[in-house]
């Protein structure tokens, strides 16, 4: 038992070292998830939608995923490259109705080492770095690295947080549910959405959100989108990060005003021939005609 468990670890450190990382490449980062806490009534019609479970996308129980906590309630929607991720605010481990936040995805071995050298270029300060893991077969097997505005404290996130994350090689080998492309260097959104999106289903993927955020929790946000390759505009109002058609825009909030995911558009799989509307709690679902949804979300 011993001999063919270290024989694994061996197999996984080697083709995961196969796919080493080049000297530079510059990030090309794009939305990877979108984050956010809502009240309770919201959660329980998320939950019970008929329409959002068998029509709208592929929903995943996060009490069932490990990563998220054995006692999260919440659910994940897949698309193709990107991901929706919204947690009740029961969840004692999870923060407080209108908490948000957004996963930036990089999908090229090295994109990581581009943005903390572009952030430490651009503030001077030193960016927050994670590498998280993940026991799969009883070993402990590099899963993505990650990385945060300098001076976040992981124990007491803001009211929005922003990340980047970078899927490793040695996951896709452990991992037997990720085998889509056989190539050692595809460590993109795609490959790891593989198994979970179903193109027989409306959602395809996120290709705009916007929040309401407060001005210091923006202004720590504004390097980070930057440093990962988006081009971020800013105006009185609000900033909007572009990475070609997707759109990322944040409403400048004050600290005593309500902050949060106000919404979120998707490209869909097929064309909707007639408008539907879903009521979901403080939120509303409207998807079509044509190519598109909006998930309207209102304030907590």
């Amino acid at each position: 038992m011993l001999r063919r468990a270290c024989l694994r670890v061996l197999c996984l450190l080697v083709l995961a070292g196969c796919a080493a990382a080049p000297e530079f490449v510059t990030p090309q980062g794009a939305i990877n998830q979108v984050y956010a806490v809502v009240d309770v009534q919201t959660m329980a019609a998320i939950r019970q939608s008929v329409y959002l479970a068998e029509s709208f996308a592929n929903l995943r129980d996060a009490s069932r995923d490990a990563a998220a906590g054995q006692d999260a309630d919440g659910i994940y929607l897949t698309g193709q490259e990107t991901t929706v991720a919204l947690f009740s605010a029961q969840n004692s481990q999870h923060a407080a109705a209108g908490h948000s936040g957004l996963g930036i995805g990089l999908d090229t071995i090295g994109e990581t080492a581009g943005v903390r050298r572009h952030y430490r270029a651009l503030t001077g300060l030193e960016p927050t770095a994670i590498a998280r893991s993940q026991l799969i077969d009883s070993l402990d097997v590099p899963w993505f690295l990650s990385t945060l505005p300098g001076g976040i404290g992981l124990n007491a996130p803001p009211e929005f947080a922003i990340w980047t994350m970078e899927y490793q090689p040695a996951y896709f080998v452990a991992n037997k549910n990720k085998t889509a492309g056989s190539d050692p260097y595809d460590v993109s959104r795609r490959r790891y959405n593989s198994n979970r999106f179903d193109a027989s289903r409306l959602m395809r993927d996120v290709v705009a959100v916007t929040f309401d955020v407060a001005t210091a929790d923006a202004e720590a946000a504004i390097e980070l989108l930057e440093a990962a390759g988006l081009a971020v505009t800013r105006t009185e109002e609000k900033l909007v990060a572009r990475n070609g058609e997707e759109i990322i825009t944040m409403n400048l909030v004050d600290d005593n005003e309500p902050a949060g995911l106000r919404e979120i558009v998707f490209s869909l799989n097929r064309d909707v021939a007639a408008k539907h509307s879903e009521k979901l709690g403080a939120s509303e679902l409207v998807v079509g005609p044509g190519r598109r949804a909006v998930w309207h979300f209102g304030t907590y």
